[in-house]
């Protein structure tokens, strides 16, 4: 782990990642948003483009371990996950400022988490960023989207450059996955300490 101006930098190969993850949240929430018991998660991204589904397939992993848990989290309550964007209902470029107003409308004074992919440094690919303030969804590929977020997580797929379009298009889905799992797993640490993994 680096941390760079406020922003963690978590390699995927590193040992216990999923719960450095979930314990820096943990900090940023109970430090700006202290004894929260809801947190909205918002999954940003299209399932079209490869590098770009990074979003929807976390959101996917999450809405299933959320409807698995069910039972566990009305038993014990610890932190209450409001989920948007997943495969079946992604939040992109066309409906995310809808979105964000109906999460404000729905959610007003909630923490928010803003996930997405994103372009970076070749040295950090594969890489996730963890940090506070808002996600600027859309910069890797010169779009002017709305800003969003208490709190952000990135997971880098590509590089950024000329090519940024081709790069997301191009981006292995491998690569994509790995990122997914570990930030999920991380999410499901967070709102449920005692589970460590998330199929």
């Amino acid at each position: 782990m680096t941390k760079t101006k406020n922003v963690y930098y978590f390699n995927v190969q590193e040992d216990n990642v999923c719960s450095k993850i979930a314990q820096t949240l943990s900090s940023f929430i109970d430090f700006y948003f202290y004894n929260t018991k809801e947190i909205v998660v918002l999954c940003i991204g299209s399932d079209r483009v490869t590098g770009d589904s990074l979003g929807p397939l976390i959101g996917y992993k999450l809405q299933n371990f959320s409807l698995q848990h069910s039972g566990f989290f009305k038993k014990h309550p610890i932190r209450k996950m409001h989920l948007y964007g997943t495969l079946d209902f992604p939040v992109h470029a066309m409906n995310l400022e809808d979105k964000i107003n109906q999460i404000k409308a729905n959610h007003p004074d909630i923490p928010i988490i803003a996930i997405d992919a994103s372009l970076g440094n070749n040295k950090y690919i594969g890489f996730i960023s963890v940090g506070v303030g808002q996600l600027h969804p859309g910069t890797g590929v010169h779009k002017e989207l709305p800003a969003v977020g208490d709190f952000f997580i990135t997971g880098i797929v590509g590089t950024s450059g000329i090519f940024e379009q081709m790069t997301l298009q191009t981006t292995r889905l491998s690569t994509v996955m790995r990122l997914a799992d570990t930030i999920s797993q991380g999410l499901a640490i967070l709102f449920s300490p005692n589970s460590k993994t998330l199929q």
